[in-house]
């Protein structure tokens, strides 16, 4: 059995409705109103944001380059300081080979005094009428390679001098 409402009774509650409703819409109509405040701000900054953007773009497009030429520039820089350690190699090698083959040019003299006659060194080429009384000399090539290690029975510096080979002794 249906109940009745009095008309009256329908219409104040649909009156109490529309006003909760109004209220609700007054306060959505305010958050809108407030995201669109927002919203226009954000569209006001959206041309320097892209403005901003786009000139960034280009400053790392010039980043790149520069970088991509920097590397180029080592790696041309890595070629040529490999090619010159190569050729510092080589040049050191010829070097000590040019030193070694001017040793071939000199002699080692054993068993001659590192005391002074008066007043000379004992470098000092000997007169010919003193030749006869020191004892022969001994003459061996000095020449050293890489590969070759000094000999243990090289005599000690106080019996070795080393002269030009143009001196000659009988």
């Amino acid at each position: 059995m249906p109940t009745s409402h009095s008309v009256e009774d329908i219409f104040s509650e649909l009156r109490s409705q529309r006003t909760e409703l109004n209220t609700k819409l007054d306060a959505i109509n305010a958050q809108l109103s407030a995201i669109g405040g927002k919203v226009t701000i954000l569209e006001n900054a959206l041309p320097d944001i892209n403005n901003k953007i786009t000139i960034n773009a280009g400053r790392l497009d010039e980043a790149e380059g520069r970088i991509l030429s920097t590397e180029n520039l080592l790696t041309d820089a890595m070629e040529t300081i490999a090619y010159a350690k190569k050729k510092i190699e080589q040049l050191e090698e010829k070097t000590e080979d040019l030193e070694n083959r001017g040793r071939r040019n000199n002699c080692v003299l054993l068993n001659l005094g590192e005391k002074k006659r008066r007043g000379k060194h004992a470098t000092d080429p000997l007169p010919a009428r003193q030749t006869s009384r020191v004892a022969p000399p001994v003459h061996r090539q000095a020449h050293r390679t890489r590969e070759s290690s000094p000999s243990t029975e090289a005599p000690t510096s106080s019996q070795t001098t080393t002269a030009p080979n143009h001196h000659t002794f009988s």
